[in-house]
């Protein structure tokens, strides 16, 4: 056979594959068991992790949102949570959920404490089908430690906090549905499409949606979508910000009508600091989480209280540290210090709503809360284990 011979029949033949199980083969079977069975493993971590809190009560705000909120023991109180402004915050997601089951559990909290280790179960399963897809090493690892880190037991052992689980099972779906619209079988970008067949885009939308109709805080997911996105690509395309405009447009509205919520009706404001005290605050807050990620020791429900002085070199520190060490890493983010910029704006990012450049509630008692970085968290698991 001749040289161009045999290039044109090597040029439309395939290449030889790969044998691989069929999904009925003992193989896939084991699979999948061994799967199903690392599954297992990580929903009982979150059980024996959390056990003790299976007999504690209710605690602080769970009156206000659950045992003494009279919308929710009323018939008509989820209309009233969905289309009235009766309650504290625009959250029905959540409060959709309170409604529910107190028509099932009634005053006992143990109902409500099995419901949110459910969710923070499913939680950590997420995670690991998340970083999987995005390739990251020790995947596995990541969503275990996710499922156990005490940081996040706050948001879990909390009634309250149901918020913050709904909202994060929400956004996990929001980021796993948003990267299989962004991918093809071949695991390649490809170009997005907004018709009707590109159901995962849409999925990923509505879910995102539900996120914040459960808490605001989750708002800046399209900026994480972005980094999400640079990281697969190593760079963000003029079609990926179109893509995440609908969603930058629905966090805005309903950041809007939070605001609008917790402001209507004269209320005292929470927090008389000025723009320097909030600037370098916001600059000290993502040391004290990175701290506590790492070294999760003297935690507390409420921590004290900060002082923050604006004439004390000491507290421009952290703020100018921040800066320092994101100019770094964006100076070398093709080399070595692409994974590092990655978490680190991962986990910026994610705590900006809770840096005290904006008040919520909780900060007039401090600024600082572990339930804050139950997603900001993530970032810096994934990095440790990936290492």
């Amino acid at each position: 056979m001749s040289r161009r011979r045999r290039a044109r029949k090597s040029a439309g033949s395939p290449p030889e594959a790969t044998p691989v199980a069929s999904a009925g083969s003992p193989a896939a079977r084991r699979v999948w068991l061994g799967r199903l069975g690392l599954a297992a493993l990580l929903c009982g971590a979150v059980l024996f992790g959390h056990l003790p809190a299976l007999h504690g009560g209710f605690i602080w705000d769970d009156s206000v949102l659950l045992t003494d909120n009279a919308m929710i023991k009323a018939p008509d109180g989820l209309y009233r949570f969905w289309f009235t402004t009766e309650a504290h915050d625009y959250w029905p997601v959540t409060s959709t959920t309170f409604w529910v089951e107190w028509r099932l559990w009634g005053m006992d909290p143990t109902g409500y404490h099995v419901t949110n280790l459910a969710l923070h179960a499913v939680e950590a399963l997420l995670l690991w089908a998340i970083l999987l897809k995005l390739q990251v090493g020790g995947a596995y690892l990541a969503a275990l430690v996710f499922a156990v880190h005490p940081v996040n037991v706050e948001s879990v052992a909390w009634i309250a906090q149901r918020k913050n689980l709904v909202a994060m099972l929400f956004l996990l779906l929001t980021t796993l549905f948003f990267l299989k619209a962004d991918t093809d079988d071949e695991g390649r970008g490809r170009r997005p499409r907004f018709g009707p067949g590109d159901r995962w885009y849409w999925l990923s939308l509505a879910t995102f949606l539900l996120a914040l109709l459960a808490k605001g805080s989750v708002a800046t997911a399209p900026v994480l979508l972005l980094l999400l996105v640079w990281w697969r690509r190593r760079r963000v395309t003029t079609r990926d910000l179109v893509r995440v405009v609908p969603f930058a447009a629905i966090a805005a509205a309903l950041v809007l009508v939070n605001i609008w919520f917790q402001t209507h009706g004269g209320a005292e404001p929470i927090r008389t600091a000025s723009l320097g005290e909030r600037l370098l605050g916001a600059g000290a807050v993502p040391w004290f989480y990175l701290s506590k990620a790492l070294l999760p020791v003297h935690l507390a429900f409420v921590y004290p209280q900060w002082h923050v002085e604006v004439g004390n070199p000491l507290w421009w520190l952290p703020l100018l540290g921040a800066l320092a060490v994101s100019a770094a890493l964006a100076r070398f983010r093709e080399t070595w210090g692409r994974p590092f910029l990655m978490a680190w704006a991962f986990f910026c990012v994610a705590l900006l709503p809770v840096m005290g450049l904006t008040d919520v509630y909780f900060m007039k008692y401090s600024l600082v809360a572990d339930h804050y970085q139950h997603v900001a968290i993530i970032g810096v698991i994934a990095l440790v284990t990936a290492g």
